[in-house]
């Protein structure tokens, strides 16, 4: 992070926001959503434009309607966003600001979690769908909860070991030797083509899977991450990689459906390359 009085403004604001939005999402709310994404651009020197509300998603609201020949509506002065996509676009923010926080000093992101206060925690927890973790006993939360299931993510999320193979040859004429460990970690070489291809899959079969409106909402947010990536001059393969496999473990959850099954190849022989 470049500016980090700036960072802690933009997520000061962004907190508010974020445990704040109403039922109806109107216009002013909307700039003041895209005015944050902007300090958080300026604070990092990143492009957060997959995450902002582009204007075209915003029109009046329907107000009343009125059989007839012809048929006649009215329609709100002010104008509105579809709430269920606002709060899709700010989850999506919330669960990529992590990767762009600073990785000196104690953060929200630092693996020592046990040096973390009970609002990081609870911060960590939101963002990564941790949930009971209220303390039984009274008020406040149990860390021992949050902190393990953190640890038991980023065991999940670590490459394999790398095995070193050492190999002594003495004396070898007009021999091939080729060797490829079984364990060796995989680098993800990807076609932006074929990423593109996968996320279209998803996104044209998302409002027909037979997954709960949760599930939607995160394979939404693996989605924006990824096409955030793939138009960032330097994408960073190991993000797009996580989301492509929290994307895979999401469908591989859903039973009897073959357009589920036919993206989860797909995804499968992207990781795989």
């Amino acid at each position: 992070m470049r500016d980090e009085k700036q960072w802690a403004l933009a997520d000061a604001q962004f907190k508010a926001l974020r445990t704040n939005i109403p039922n109806y999402v109107n216009e002013d709310l909307v700039n003041e959503y895209n005015a944050i994404v902007t300090l958080f651009e300026s604070a990092t020197d990143e492009s957060l434009t997959a995450f902002r509300i582009p204007p075209s998603k915003v029109a009046p609201r329907m107000t009343s309607f009125q059989m007839g020949n012809p048929k006649s509506a009215t329609y709100s002065k002010v104008k509105f966003c579809d709430t269920t996509y606002f709060k899709r676009q700010v989850e999506g923010l919330a669960s990529y600001l992590p990767s762009l926080r600073p990785s000196t000093g104690v953060s929200v992101i630092s693996r020592d979690y046990d040096a973390l206060t009970d609002e990081q925690l609870e911060d960590l927890a939101h963002t990564h769908h941790i949930d009971g973790y209220g303390n039984a006993q009274g008020p406040g939360i149990e860390r021992g909860i949050i902190i393990s299931r953190l640890r038991e993510r980023d065991r999940s999320l670590q490459p394999p070991q790398q095995v070193h193979h050492s190999l002594h040859i003495g004396h070898v004429t007009g021999s091939i030797i080729q060797q490829s460990p079984s364990h060796s970690p995989a680098t993800l070489n990807y076609q932006p083509t074929e990423v593109r291809n996968v996320i279209e899959q998803i996104k044209s079969a998302l409002d027909s899977l037979p997954v709960s409106l949760e599930a939607k909402n995160e394979l939404g947010i693996e989605i924006s991450t990824i096409e955030l990536q793939l138009s960032s001059p330097n994408p960073k393969n190991r993000v797009i990689a996580e989301c492509l496999h929290s994307a895979r473990a999401i469908l591989e959850g859903i039973t009897g459906s073959l357009i589920a099954s036919g993206i989860v190849h797909s995804i499968t022989q992207i990781l795989g390359q």
